[in-house]
């Protein structure tokens, strides 16, 4: 059975290609195929160069502009995360990427993450009961979830091809996009409204850079704030501590 690893991006986020790759190739050899959501041509060289390339396209409107999104999330959105409309041009390619996986078994992993031990253990899973990591960041609010509902990460997935939620998790993505800020949410109402079973991961998949790490961490996952700290790190090496 094949088994490999999938990630992606476009050229707003390609910076960090070359760091999550300097991490995985240093403790994992399954093959990597990329997802090209909008590379500029010298990422996707370079991507070509360690793996597959797959071009990666979404239904016409998908995001939702800024424009057409009600005022009252709008601003909700922009309180709960650093220029939404910019990420979400990111976000909600994943599960359009997810349907194309060449593998039969399947970890994606985002782009923003530093992989810094061995994945193989995941695929040693169950991956028809998707995995997944809870998301415990504060821009989720308890509030508006389902009773019932889980927030979970879509950082880390654990899938087997051609698996049912993933079909049905982009087409929800072309109904709902304009309700919801990201893919994750989306996911998780999925999973809550149709009780899909989920393979839980612990925190050490999806370890936040300052508060979460040990010396058992697998992943450590650099979303939003921490993202852009990382990059003016990287850009001004005078700020490296």
């Amino acid at each position: 059975m094949s088994q490999g690893i999938i990630t992606g991006t476009n050229a707003r986020y390609e910076w960090m290609l070359k760091l999550w790759w300097h991490y995985y190739s240093q403790t994992n050899t399954h093959p990597v195929t990329f997802m090209d959501f909008g590379m500029s041509k010298s990422a996707r060289l370079w991507c070509e160069k360690r793996g597959d390339v797959l071009t990666i396209s979404v239904p016409k409107g998908v995001p939702t502009g800024e424009a057409k999104i009600e005022l009252s999330k709008k601003r909700e959105w922009e309180v709960a995360y650093k220029n939404p409309w910019e990420a979400r041009k990111c976000w909600f390619y994943k599960p359009f990427a997810l349907l194309e996986t060449p593998y039969e078994q399947t970890l994606w992993v985002d782009i923003d993450t530093f992989i810094i031990k061995p994945l193989s253990p995941l695929f040693e899973l169950n991956l028809y009961r998707i995995a997944l990591t809870q998301e415990h960041s504060r821009i989720y609010n308890p509030a508006k979830l389902l009773p019932r509902e889980v927030s979970y990460a879509t950082s880390l997935i654990g899938y087997t091809k051609n698996h049912p939620l993933i079909k049905k998790w982009a087409e929800k993505t072309k109904e709902w996009n304009h309700l919801f800020l990201g893919d994750q949410e989306i996911l998780s109402r999925l999973i809550c409204e149709d009780q899909v079973p989920v393979t839980p991961l612990p925190p050490i998949y999806n370890a936040k850079p300052k508060s979460d790490l040990s010396p058992d961490t697998f992943i450590v996952h650099f979303g939003n704030v921490a993202k852009s700290e990382l990059y003016r790190k990287i850009y001004n090496p005078h700020q490296l501590q």
